[in-house]
Protein backbone atom coordinates (compact mmCIF):
# COMPACT_ATOMS: atom_id res chain seq x y z
CA UNK A 1 0.00 0.00 0.00
CA UNK A 2 2.51 2.50 1.00
CA UNK A 3 4.32 1.47 -2.33
CA UNK A 4 1.59 2.48 -4.84
CA UNK A 5 1.15 5.68 -2.10
CA UNK A 6 4.61 6.53 -3.36
CA UNK A 7 3.91 6.04 -7.09
CA UNK A 8 1.03 8.06 -7.12
CA UNK A 9 3.01 10.97 -5.53
CA UNK A 10 5.97 10.62 -7.85
CA UNK A 11 3.24 10.44 -10.72
CA UNK A 12 1.45 13.70 -9.10
CA UNK A 13 4.45 15.61 -8.99
CA UNK A 14 5.37 14.81 -12.55
CA UNK A 15 2.07 16.27 -14.02
CA UNK A 16 2.46 19.36 -11.97
CA UNK A 17 5.57 19.77 -13.09
CA UNK A 18 4.67 19.45 -16.76
CA UNK A 19 0.69 20.61 -17.28
CA UNK A 20 0.19 22.90 -13.35
CA UNK A 21 0.68 26.24 -12.41
CA UNK A 22 4.70 27.57 -12.52
CA UNK A 23 5.37 31.00 -10.57
CA UNK A 24 6.33 33.89 -13.22
CA UNK A 25 8.56 35.08 -10.98
CA UNK A 26 11.21 32.17 -11.57
CA UNK A 27 10.95 33.09 -15.12
CA UNK A 28 11.69 36.30 -15.07
CA UNK A 29 14.35 36.11 -12.65
CA UNK A 30 16.59 34.09 -15.61
CA UNK A 31 15.35 36.88 -18.07
CA UNK A 32 16.73 39.19 -15.57
CA UNK A 33 20.11 37.29 -15.54
CA UNK A 34 20.06 37.06 -19.08
CA UNK A 35 19.64 40.91 -19.36
CA UNK A 36 22.27 41.46 -16.89
CA UNK A 37 25.26 39.12 -18.60
CA UNK A 38 24.66 41.10 -21.62
CA UNK A 39 24.75 44.71 -21.16
CA UNK A 40 26.74 47.38 -19.21
CA UNK A 41 25.95 48.00 -15.69
CA UNK A 42 24.07 51.80 -16.50
CA UNK A 43 22.28 50.05 -19.08
CA UNK A 44 20.64 47.14 -16.67
CA UNK A 45 19.79 49.29 -13.75
CA UNK A 46 17.57 51.56 -15.71
CA UNK A 47 15.69 49.35 -18.32
CA UNK A 48 11.96 49.27 -16.73
CA UNK A 49 9.81 45.71 -16.88
CA UNK A 50 6.65 46.85 -18.21
CA UNK A 51 4.42 43.52 -18.56
CA UNK A 52 4.60 40.22 -19.77
CA UNK A 53 2.61 37.48 -21.76
CA UNK A 54 2.07 33.73 -21.75
CA UNK A 55 2.01 31.61 -25.07
CA UNK A 56 -0.41 28.64 -25.24
CA UNK A 57 -0.95 26.46 -28.26
CA UNK A 58 -4.32 25.93 -27.84
CA UNK A 59 -5.57 29.59 -26.41
CA UNK A 60 -2.93 31.72 -27.71
CA UNK A 61 -1.39 35.03 -25.39
CA UNK A 62 -2.28 35.83 -21.52
CA UNK A 63 -0.99 39.21 -20.87
CA UNK A 64 -0.60 40.70 -17.54
CA UNK A 65 0.51 43.53 -16.43
CA UNK A 66 3.92 44.22 -14.98
CA UNK A 67 2.53 44.52 -11.24
CA UNK A 68 0.65 41.08 -11.89
CA UNK A 69 3.92 38.99 -11.70
CA UNK A 70 4.46 38.48 -7.92
CA UNK A 71 0.67 37.13 -7.79
CA UNK A 72 0.37 35.26 -10.96
CA UNK A 73 0.92 31.67 -11.34
CA UNK A 74 0.85 30.68 -14.87
CA UNK A 75 -1.00 27.55 -16.35
CA UNK A 76 0.78 25.10 -18.60
CA UNK A 77 2.34 27.24 -21.80
CA UNK A 78 4.82 27.18 -24.12
CA UNK A 79 6.92 30.17 -23.31
CA UNK A 80 6.51 33.12 -21.83
CA UNK A 81 7.40 36.81 -22.75
CA UNK A 82 8.88 39.52 -20.69
CA UNK A 83 8.51 43.18 -22.14
CA UNK A 84 10.68 45.74 -21.67
CA UNK A 85 11.82 49.18 -22.08
CA UNK A 86 14.71 51.91 -21.81
CA UNK A 87 15.28 55.17 -22.33
CA UNK A 88 18.26 55.93 -24.30
CA UNK A 89 19.89 59.59 -23.72
CA UNK A 90 21.91 58.44 -27.16
CA UNK A 91 19.48 58.16 -29.29
CA UNK A 92 16.81 60.26 -27.44
CA UNK A 93 14.40 57.74 -27.84
CA UNK A 94 12.74 55.01 -25.43
CA UNK A 95 13.78 51.62 -27.00
CA UNK A 96 11.18 48.96 -26.35
CA UNK A 97 11.89 44.93 -26.08
CA UNK A 98 11.39 41.23 -25.32
CA UNK A 99 12.71 38.77 -23.57
CA UNK A 100 11.44 35.46 -24.71
CA UNK A 101 11.73 32.10 -22.56
CA UNK A 102 10.64 28.82 -23.60
CA UNK A 103 8.92 26.31 -20.84
CA UNK A 104 12.14 24.35 -20.03
CA UNK A 105 13.65 28.20 -19.12
CA UNK A 106 15.83 28.29 -21.93
CA UNK A 107 16.28 31.66 -23.67
CA UNK A 108 14.35 31.72 -26.76
CA UNK A 109 17.10 33.36 -29.43
CA UNK A 110 14.13 33.21 -32.25
CA UNK A 111 14.72 37.42 -31.93
CA UNK A 112 18.00 38.06 -31.40
CA UNK A 113 18.54 40.88 -28.60
CA UNK A 114 20.04 42.74 -31.14
CA UNK A 115 16.78 43.73 -33.05
CA UNK A 116 15.73 45.89 -30.59
CA UNK A 117 19.17 47.44 -29.27
CA UNK A 118 22.01 48.33 -30.64
CA UNK A 119 25.14 46.81 -29.28
CA UNK A 120 26.63 50.30 -28.49
CA UNK A 121 23.29 51.35 -25.96
CA UNK A 122 24.10 47.68 -24.24
CA UNK A 123 27.32 48.18 -23.77
CA UNK A 124 27.01 52.04 -22.88
CA UNK A 125 29.80 53.03 -25.79
CA UNK A 126 29.86 55.73 -28.33
CA UNK A 127 27.17 55.44 -31.01
CA UNK A 128 27.48 56.45 -35.08
CA UNK A 129 23.87 56.13 -35.29
CA UNK A 130 21.80 59.82 -35.06
CA UNK A 131 19.47 60.72 -32.81
CA UNK A 132 15.05 60.39 -33.08
CA UNK A 133 15.41 63.98 -33.87
CA UNK A 134 17.82 63.81 -36.62
CA UNK A 135 15.44 61.09 -38.18
CA UNK A 136 12.32 63.11 -37.72
CA UNK A 137 14.36 66.30 -39.48
CA UNK A 138 14.96 64.09 -42.43
CA UNK A 139 11.20 62.35 -42.73
CA UNK A 140 10.13 65.63 -42.71
CA UNK A 141 12.78 67.37 -45.54
CA UNK A 142 11.51 64.40 -47.31
CA UNK A 143 8.44 65.85 -47.26
CA UNK A 144 6.89 63.08 -45.07
CA UNK A 145 2.79 63.43 -45.63
CA UNK A 146 1.30 64.66 -41.53
CA UNK A 147 4.65 66.03 -39.93
CA UNK A 148 2.53 66.90 -36.57
CA UNK A 149 2.88 63.75 -34.90
CA UNK A 150 4.84 60.15 -35.45
CA UNK A 151 5.04 57.02 -34.94
CA UNK A 152 8.78 56.00 -34.69
CA UNK A 153 10.90 52.91 -33.77
CA UNK A 154 14.10 52.02 -34.01
CA UNK A 155 14.77 48.62 -35.45
CA UNK A 156 16.79 45.96 -37.28
CA UNK A 157 15.06 43.52 -39.40
CA UNK A 158 16.68 39.57 -38.97
CA UNK A 159 17.80 40.38 -42.82
CA UNK A 160 19.99 43.42 -42.16
CA UNK A 161 23.21 44.51 -41.13
CA UNK A 162 22.14 48.11 -40.53
CA UNK A 163 19.67 49.73 -37.55
CA UNK A 164 17.09 52.20 -39.53
CA UNK A 165 14.27 54.58 -38.21
CA UNK A 166 10.90 53.61 -38.88
CA UNK A 167 8.74 56.57 -39.55
CA UNK A 168 4.83 56.92 -39.83
CA UNK A 169 3.43 60.51 -39.62
CA UNK A 170 -0.09 61.03 -38.42
CA UNK A 171 -2.38 64.56 -37.20
CA UNK A 172 -4.68 62.68 -34.57
CA UNK A 173 -6.30 66.25 -34.99
CA UNK A 174 -7.77 65.19 -38.76
CA UNK A 175 -8.26 61.15 -37.36
CA UNK A 176 -10.37 61.99 -34.57
CA UNK A 177 -12.55 64.54 -36.67
CA UNK A 178 -13.43 61.63 -39.06
CA UNK A 179 -16.59 60.26 -38.38
CA UNK A 180 -16.79 55.93 -38.47
CA UNK A 181 -18.08 55.97 -41.77
CA UNK A 182 -14.65 57.57 -43.29
CA UNK A 183 -12.09 55.45 -41.41
CA UNK A 184 -8.57 56.92 -41.42
CA UNK A 185 -6.89 55.77 -44.65
CA UNK A 186 -3.05 55.03 -44.30
CA UNK A 187 -0.90 55.91 -47.26
CA UNK A 188 3.12 55.26 -48.68
CA UNK A 189 3.57 58.80 -48.42
CA UNK A 190 3.16 59.04 -44.34
CA UNK A 191 6.33 56.53 -44.12
CA UNK A 192 9.90 56.72 -44.04
CA UNK A 193 12.69 54.40 -43.06
CA UNK A 194 15.66 56.23 -42.72
CA UNK A 195 19.33 54.07 -42.37
CA UNK A 196 20.03 55.15 -38.90
CA UNK A 197 23.74 55.69 -39.89
CA UNK A 198 23.46 57.01 -42.88
CA UNK A 199 20.66 58.88 -43.17
CA UNK A 200 19.39 57.26 -46.75
CA UNK A 201 15.25 57.24 -46.82
CA UNK A 202 14.70 54.32 -48.41
CA UNK A 203 11.56 52.46 -49.80
CA UNK A 204 9.79 49.67 -48.16
CA UNK A 205 10.68 47.00 -50.98
CA UNK A 206 14.20 47.63 -50.28
CA UNK A 207 13.53 48.06 -46.52
CA UNK A 208 12.24 43.88 -47.02
CA UNK A 209 14.55 42.99 -49.02
CA UNK A 210 17.48 40.49 -47.60
CA UNK A 211 21.40 42.29 -47.65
Amino acid sequence: MLTKIIILFIAYTIHLNAFGQVDATNYKSIADKYLEAKSNKKFYEKLKFKSFYSTDTDEGDWYFEADQLKSNTIDSFVSITFQYSFFSKKLNTTLDFEVTLNRDSTINNAVDLSCYIPECILQDNDCDLMTKDQAIAIAKKSKIKYSTDFQIELTKPINKREYYWYIIGFNYKISKSLNKQTPFRFTANQQRIINARTGEVISYEDFRKDD
